[in-house]
């Protein structure tokens, strides 16, 4: 009976074992995803961390808009010369002096973009609304402050983004690989292309992955040529910045900053653009670990402009360093023209292992999200 028994036993630890070396087996296949798998666990999926403490509970209103329809008259070229802020806890309002310059004008379209400025001498407390009107007017045109910036939110880098052709896959890379560069912080337009369920999801994701997301429809009523909306862009995303993030930068998402060795960023803080050839699109891999040949052109005529901000704020708060506090290259993905004089370019392959293991590229990849 005893023999009987030890063969038993041999049977079941033999075959124990076994089912031990397949799970090793197994969990080896799937080391690029550590970060986000257990060993006696289970792997990272949406429903668990919807669940987690990071998720924000306020109240879903919707996406905000970056543009407000406030009058009819709101092209007009009739200046408002004076404006009015309301306060919560006053019945009157109080009168500021309001300032327009035209800061970008395009002939062709008969457009033009004005900054308009209210001073006030009370700086310390803060308006709900900012009202103006025009002297032949007796009706004001008012502006809701929905989002205030606390002055103790101080970023390191903010990279401002058009999303004109909408792609998951470009969006999440995209986030994924500046993140992995130190980049917390995202001011994302997007032309009603993005699925406001995607939106909310990876607002839901931010606080766990120690990113900073603002999703602004960029809902212009009227069609403006390219140069015009980015010249708008630009201004916009450096006045939602300006205080609050020591560099910003806007770009497409096919554009990637690459550091480039360790010299000191130059004065003028304009980044050269380097084409590389868009060949090859798998979707269980990151584009930039898939196209390495880029065009043979020394010269990188076209530059990306970083904005550096001039407030002191950030010196007081934020001792950590920027990307651009060195100097850096902008790598861009497009279709190249047949003919063109290539070289290889293998730098991406630096950041394989860890654009690979990002949660948002393991998501991505495992069509989790």
């Amino acid at each position: 009976m005893k023999k009987y028994q030890r063969l038993l036993l041999t049977l079941t630890s033999v075959a124990s074992v076994s089912l031990f070396l397949v799970y090793r087996h197994q969990y080896n296949r799937l080391h690029h995803v550590l970060e986000v798998f257990n060993f006696f666990g289970t792997p990272c999926n949406i429903t668990e961390l919807q669940r987690s403490e990071g998720v924000r509970l306020e109240y879903d209103w919707g996406p905000l808009n970056v543009w407000k329809d406030v009058d009819s008259k709101c092209n007009s070229k009739v200046w408002p010369k004076t404006c009015f802020l309301m306060y919560e806890d006053e019945v009157k309002y109080r009168t500021g002096k309001l300032y327009a310059e035209k800061f970008l004008e395009d002939k062709h379209s008969d457009l033009a973009a004005f900054i308009y400025t209210c001073n006030f001498s009370n700086h310390v407390d803060k308006p709900y609304m900012i009202a103006f009107k025009a002297q032949s007017h007796s009706k004001f045109s008012s502006v809701l402050v929905t989002r205030n910036i606390g002055n103790k939110i101080v970023l390191n880098t903010t990279i401002c983004v058009l999303v004109n052709n909408y792609s998951k896959k470009a969006l999440l890379e995209f986030l994924s690989f500046h993140n992995i560069l130190g980049v917390n912080s995202f001011i994302i337009y997007y032309e009603q292309n993005i699925p406001y369920k995607l939106i909310k999801i990876l607002k839901n994701f931010s606080d766990n992955l120690n990113i900073w997301l603002n999703f602004l429809p960029w809902n212009l009523p009227f069609l403006v040529p390219d140069n015009f909306t980015t010249f708008l862009l630009e201004k916009d995303c450096e006045f939602r910045t300006k205080g609050h993030a020591k560099y910003s930068i806007l770009l497409s998402l096919n554009e990637y900053v690459m550091p480039y060795g360790d010299s000191a960023i130059s004065k003028s803080l304009d980044l050269p653009i380097k084409e590389l050839c868009l060949n090859h699109i798998n979707k269980n891999r990151p584009i930039i670990l898939q196209n390495f040949e880029s065009v043979d052109n020394h010269k990188f005529s076209e530059v990306k402009r970083v904005y550096r901000s001039r407030s002191k704020t950030h010196m007081e708060y934020n001792s950590e360093s920027s990307i651009f506090d060195k100097s850096c290259v902008i790598y861009r993905y497009e279709k190249c023209p047949k003919g063109a004089k290539t070289t290889s370019d293998y730098s991406m392959r630096t950041f394989s292992t860890d654009l690979t293991r990002s949660t948002l590229v393991q998501l991505l990849i495992n069509d989790d999200v």
